[in-house]
């Protein structure tokens, strides 16, 4: 495989925000209708996040 040169970024609030309210808040923007499914949770899973934006912020000036 070749070396690729790519760069990870985080785009985000920096607030913690559930995965059900993203889905719902994508599914108000649309005109998808579908249920949203819940299934256990898998090893490792993360219960809690929020993402750190600061490189985002640095490269191209995001802030949220």
């Amino acid at each position: 495989m070749e070396d690729v040169d790519a760069v990870a970024f985080n785009v985000g609030t920096g607030i913690e925000t559930s995965v059900t309210a993203l889905a719902e808040e994508l599914l108000a923007a649309t005109t998808v209708r579908v249920p949203i499914e819940h299934a256990p949770a898998r090893a490792g899973e993360l219960g809690r996040s929020a993402v750190d934006a600061t490189r985002a912020g640095t490269e191209w000036g995001w802030r949220a």
